[in-house]
């Protein structure tokens, strides 16, 4: 209803029923976009959630181009010690 005014009051020779189906309308497609974002972001997060978090971990610590390539040498180090135990 705030947005039917709001369009009433910004429009030149409309009526306010037109007013109330536009605002209507945009208040339809906002939802539809956002449920699609929230689909897309849910898709997002189960297909690269893991690598995300590896890399928020793996710099965690560093200040970029100043120690970055510690924590990489430090994470590829412990990854390779990690696969030799698991490969036994």
């Amino acid at each position: 209803m705030t947005r039917a005014h709001y369009i009433f009051g910004h429009t030149f020779n409309t009526t306010f029923s037109y007013c109330l189906t536009k605002a209507w309308t945009e208040a339809k497609e906002e939802a539809r976009i956002s449920e699609e974002n929230a689909r897309r972001a849910a898709e997002y997060k189960a297909k690269y959630g893991n690598r995300d978090y590896r890399n928020y971990r793996s710099y965690y610590s560093s200040r970029m181009g100043h120690n970055d390539w510690r924590c990489d040498y430090r994470n590829d180090a412990k990854a390779t010690v990690i696969r030799s135990f698991n490969a036994r």
